[in-house]
Parts: C-alpha cells; structure tokens; sequence
C-alpha cells in the first residue's frame, strides 16, 4: 500500500485547508494517509479553530489574502474537522499524529492532546512512518 504524509506546521486556513484536501483525495485512493501536527498547526488544531478564516485577512495582509478569505467564506466550505473525518473513513484511512516536542513547547497536556490524535510521537517515529512516503511539508 502507499503511503501519504503531509507535515503541517501552518495554522493558516488556506493551508490547513490544503493539507485536508491532499490528504482526503489520497485517502479515498486507498492510500495510507499521516497528518503530523506541529506548532501552530497543533495549537490551532487543539483550540478548534481551524474553521477560522481570519487567519487569512489582517490589517497587514496582501490583498489576494482577503479576496481568498472572502472566497472561502463565499464558498460555505464543509468544516475541516469534518473532512479530516471523512478522511479518516475513507479506505486508506488516515492517522492524525502530534508532535512530542511541538506538545511540550506549547505547554499543552498531553492526556488532553491524546484525547484529540490517534497518537504523539517524536521525530524519529515520523520519519520511519513516512520513511516510504510521499511527503509534503506546509
């Protein structure tokens, strides 16, 4: 079977966004998917905003980041927890894993942040997971 991870350290929407989407449509191949949670990805994620569009739009944003915020917000998308889930269901199914360290650095319990992923696992752990992957880092 192949094997897909993406590695996301973005909690930017538009990325998030991106990430699900590779990860559904590889999933729903029949490929073995990994989602690794790091940093504002894995804060994010735990708070539960990752629905948020405003990630995208700000006083200092370029343009094309609040055009893409209104299209997003124009296009009703489904939830991205949601479609993290229908990855999960699909037939390569789908791991959500946090990093230890980025768990550590961010202050967060890991009984709770265990309570949200299928696993926490450190660095080499990933590496041998996706060691036959195709990877993606965003």
């Amino acid at each position: 079977m192949s094997t897909c991870a993406v590695f996301l350290h973005s909690d930017r929407y538009d990325r998030v966004y991106q990430s699900i989407n590779i990860l559904l449509g590889a999933s729903s191949m029949g490929t073995k998917c990994y989602l690794f949670l790091f940093y504002g990805a894995l804060a994010t994620y735990m708070e539960g905003s990752w629905n948020d569009t405003d990630s995208l739009a700000g006083p200092d944003s370029p343009p094309w980041q609040n055009r893409l915020r209104n299209g997003f917000d124009m296009a009703d998308t489904p939830s991205l927890y949601s479609l993290l889930d229908r990855a999960k269901q699909e037939p390569g199914g789908l791991t959500v894993c946090a990093c230890s360290a980025s768990t550590r650095l961010l202050g967060l319990d890991p009984s709770i942040v265990s309570k949200k992923v299928d696993q926490i696992v450190g660095l080499t752990t990933m590496l041998d997971l996706s060691k036959d992957a195709r990877v993606f880092y965003i």
